[in-house]
């Protein structure tokens, strides 16, 4: 059949065959020339056959030009010839439009067929590989080729497999390679494995000789290299990787294989090659091996003795507390002594201490200084009392035995039959002495200015009766009273009883008679008088002490009147004086482990070998030093050295109290600011917060370099030890 011009040809069934053209003639089924489409979707065309030779007859089917339009049921097993396709005289092309149910089979394409040149291409319709697989092109060089990504049929170079047989190993290369390439691939050991010692490579089955191709180690595993002369078939690469073996890992390195020289496997972290360190921080200390850092020893606070640790033997650098006159800084970090003395920083205490007619402040911590010292001024002497300083109030100078502050005078009364009389006199209550005039220079005794009474052979005059009188002086301190009071005159040979009063609240402490003292009793008598006397009373809150009475500087409800009076009850203080306690004085810390010492019932130390060269033997102290040392609770200010006039601050008596108590667990909420975690104290105060023994001096401080008071310790043991 022979098609030309503009008609379109159309193919839906049918069959073409057995036809031969004996003339010199192309397409012996059909002969398709002209623009017009030639579209067949059904039908056979085979078994045809032209007479031309010269290799492109198209034996059943040849196209000159016009599209072909190509799909269904179609079949042309051979003999399908294209002339002049997809090159620049192109007038049509071979569309592939609906799935291909049969094969087709291509006698040729153009006079010369070249790589890369479309054969087919899907026209609303998209090629798929069952299409492509059923189409056949006889050609001794060039092979169709499946384009997916553009949906066409191209010719190209013959194609082989390439294989991996492999075991322990991946691979980096094509799975097909064009005849006329060399094949390059690599071959990768798995995680713990290397290259193998030897490869096999086969092509169409038959191994090649190791001589015709390259495996040489690249980075990371093996590179095969096939000269392309060498890629004739399909090709089949086999390789077995080896484990790795040998070498040591370590905690910081891998494992280096005997084999191929390369790390594998993993760190060892029980394998160190460093040496064991110390780690340490201004507080802390702890132990690592210097390879790889692992903690050998957890971090722990330094064991501070004599500025250094003794675990660890890092020396502290020092630093906090203040150096004053007398004694050396002490470091808030170890606790030790540290630096030079300040000869400047002195403290002065509150009160005066006045000798030979000067005043002056003594330094409350220890040294000899004189501070503000001038000479006493002011007051007035009387006849039983120095002159006070106005600055200090202090007695001063001598008395004035002749400046009476209070004479009184007593008028002439003329002697009765009943009653004596008297001379006029004057008494002065302060030297408690009689005067014969109102200047009082001119002493005389009381009997001397008695008119005896009347008798019937007196005149009435101002004669001696002959009896003698004496005065008894009464004192009665705050708190009671006693009756009769004041200077009471008893005749010679008489008794006279006193009767002695508290007030509400209030107790007889002590009575003295003439300055001795002879108990807490209500009523006293003196008999058969024949002399002057004194009797003296004390009085005491109703609970206070019966050795010293009421401390006038304890304020009823202050914090530490109950342990106040607990600390003397129980023989740990007795005040500064008999009426004064000093609830605001320092407390240095020879006083501090005394306390201690005397609350835990002044136990006998175990031995007498005192460290310190500053605790002299006999001292008030000495057995409580000892005691302290022997309990862990002090280690001295050094070796050497106890401190024992320093004042003690508060972070110290907390201290001193925690350990007294074997050092019991601290608490774990800390308010305070000032109190650092890694101080010696904190455990102390910690502590002690959660016992209910301080609450600091505000909610958020505690203020531990502060100086404890005597009513601060006190409280502190009372609130530990109830």
């Amino acid at each position: 059949m022979n098609v030309t011009g503009f008609s379109a040809l159309v193919i839906t069934g049918g069959e073409i065959s057995d036809n031969h053209i004996t003339a010199s003639k192309r397409g012996g089924g059909i002969f398709k020339s002209g623009n017009a489409a030639f579209t067949m979707t059904g039908g056979v065309i085979k078994d045809n056959s032209t007479a031309k030779n010269d290799g492109r007859e198209g034996q059943d089917i040849y196209i000159v030009s016009g599209d072909f339009n190509l799909g269904g049921t179609a079949q042309i097993p051979d003999g399908l010839f294209i002339e002049r396709y997809n090159n620049s005289s192109d007038r049509g092309k071979f569309y592939i439009t609906s799935p291909l149910q049969n094969n087709i089979g291509i006698e040729g394409l153009w006079t010369s067929p070249s790589e890369g040149r479309v054969v087919a291409v899907g026209k609303d319709y998209t090629i798929t590989q069952s299409d492509f697989e059923k189409i056949s092109y006889n050609h001794a060089s060039l092979v169709l080729k499946f384009d997916k990504d553009n949906n066409q049929i191209v010719l190209g170079k013959p194609s082989y497999t390439v294989a991996y047989t492999l075991l322990d190993m991946t691979f980096d290369g094509p799975k097909e390679i064009e005849k006329g390439n060399s094949l390059t691939t690599k071959l990768n050991p798995s995680v713990g494995y290397h290259s193998p010692s030897s490869i096999t490579v086969k092509i169409n089955g038959a191994e090649l000789d190791k001589m015709n191709y390259q495996a040489v180690p690249v980075q990371g595993g093996i590179g095969v290299n096939i000269p392309a002369e060498y890629v004739i078939g399909n090709v089949e690469i086999s390789a077995e990787a080896e484990a790795h073996f040998g070498g040591t890992a370590t905690c910081t390195a891998l494992a280096v294989c005997t084999g191929c020289g390369q790390s594998y496997g993993s760190v060892n972290p029980d394998n160190h090659t460093g040496a064991v360190v110390w780690v340490q921080t201004e507080t802390t200390h702890k132990q690592v091996y210097n390879c790889c850092q692992t903690e050998v020893s957890a971090e722990k606070s330094h064991n501070w003795e004599n500025g250094k640790c003794t675990v660890c033997e890092y020396p502290c650098s020092h630093t906090g507390g203040t150096a004053t006159c007398s004694q050396l800084a002490i470091c808030t970090i170890c606790e030790s002594q540290y630096g030079e003395l300040d000869p400047d920083n002195h403290k002065p205490v509150s009160e005066w201490t006045q000798e030979n007619g000067k005043h002056y402040h003594k330094c409350e911590y220890g040294c000899d200084t004189h501070l503000d010292e001038t000479n006493c001024f002011g007051g007035e002497a009387t006849c039983t009392e120095k002159a006070v300083c106005e600055i200090c109030f202090n007695p001063y100078g001598e008395i004035n035995a002749s400046n009476h502050t209070n004479l009184v005078k007593t008028e002439a009364k003329a002697a009765t039959h009943l009653e004596t009389g008297n001379k006029e006199y004057w008494y002065c209550d302060g030297c408690n002495k009689y005067f014969s005039d109102e200047a009082g220079t001119k002493e005389i005794t009381l009997e001397s200015t008695v008119i005896p009474k009347l008798t019937e052979h007196s005149s009435g005059g101002g004669g001696s009766s002959g009896y003698s009188y004496y005065t008894i002086k009464t004192t009665a301190g705050a708190g009671g009273s006693i009756s009769p009071s004041g200077n009471v005159s008893v005749r010679e040979g008489r008794d006279q009883t006193f009767t002695i009063t508290p007030d509400k609240g209030y107790a007889v402490a002590n009575v003295k008679i003439d300055g001795k003292s002879i108990g807490a009793v209500k009523s006293y008598t003196f008999e058969n008088v024949s002399r002057t006397h004194t009797i003296e009373v004390i009085f005491m809150k109703a609970n206070g002490n019966p050795q010293t009475g009421v401390f006038v500087d304890v304020a009823t409800g202050s914090y530490y009147e109950d342990a106040v009076d607990w600390a003397v009850e129980n023989s740990i203080t007795k005040g500064t004086d008999d009426t004064h306690f000093s609830p605001d004085g320092i407390c240095t810390r020879a006083q501090a482990v005394t306390f201690l010492w005397r609350a835990a019932g002044s136990p006998e130390p175990k031995t007498s070998i005192m460290p310190f060269t500053d605790v002299n033997a006999g001292s008030y102290y000495y057995d409580a030093v000892l005691w302290a040392v022997e309990n862990g609770i002090t280690k001295g200010t050094s070796d050497t050295t106890f401190s024992p006039d320093a004042t003690c601050s508060r972070a110290q008596i907390v201290a001193f109290l925690w350990r007294s108590e074997k050092s019991p667990a601290a608490g774990t909420a800390n308010p305070f600011a000032d109190v650092k975690s890694t101080a010696y104290y904190a455990d102390a105060v910690l502590w002690a917060v959660r016992e209910d023994i301080t609450k600091g001096t505000t909610n958020t401080t505690f203020s531990p370099d502060a100086d404890c008071t005597r009513a601060q310790i006190v409280t502190f043991l009372w609130r530990c030890k109830k």
